[in-house]
């Protein structure tokens, strides 16, 4: 009686104290195509690796199962929960507040962006935005700089996203209390 309360309590404990590393390793955008491979690694007490999800344009794998993404999107369940999820209206507080409390951190950048519009100057536009953009959003909350690398080239011509390479983002799981209750993030 005694292990299976304490084995809760732990177990409570694991996901209060959660880490979640997301892995992009490629993400291409065009008129025509979507393909993504993405792999999210949870945690429990930010070192025990529990769950390890494997995101790509056909399917969604974890535990050695494969699942078609059309069978998760036609879910009845699945459609539930993002009524759920979208419904919670958090004010810009509240969103500002998981941010900083998340300890959003990125560990590792080596990528390459290849970023395209019809127009040439929008392009420019894009890649000169885009450019100024990146270093502050990698640079903030990073310790080690040595292992951020990048290129971001533009495609004339074409409307077209294409990143190749590997980004890795740390978080830490978000407990926040409100009033309609407690919110894990």
């Amino acid at each position: 009686m005694w292990l299976v309360f304490l084995f809760f309590i732990l177990f409570l404990f694991g996901i209060i104290f959660l880490k979640i590393k997301i892995i992009i390793f490629k993400v291409y955008i065009d008129k025509k195509t979507i393909d993504y491979k993405i792999l999210i690694k949870i945690y429990l007490w930010r070192v025990i690796p529990f769950l390890i999800l494997n995101l790509n344009k056909n399917s969604v794998s974890f535990f050695g199962i494969k699942i078609r993404n059309n069978q998760i999107i036609n879910n009845k369940i699945i459609k539930k929960l993002k009524k759920k999820i979208f419904s919670q209206k958090l004010n810009i507080k509240d969103q500002i507040r998981i941010l900083k409390k998340a300890n959003l951190k990125i560990e590792e950048s080596n990528f390459i962006l290849k970023i395209g519009a019809p127009d040439i100057l929008f392009t420019n536009i894009l890649v000169v935005l885009i450019s100024s953009v990146i270093p502050i959003a990698l640079k903030y909350k990073n310790e080690d700089i040595q292992k951020i690398r990048y290129k971001i080239l533009p495609e004339f011509n074409k409307l077209k996203i294409d990143f190749s390479g590997k980004i890795t983002i740390c978080l830490d799981s978000v407990v926040l209390k409100n009033k309609k209750g407690l919110y894990l993030f």
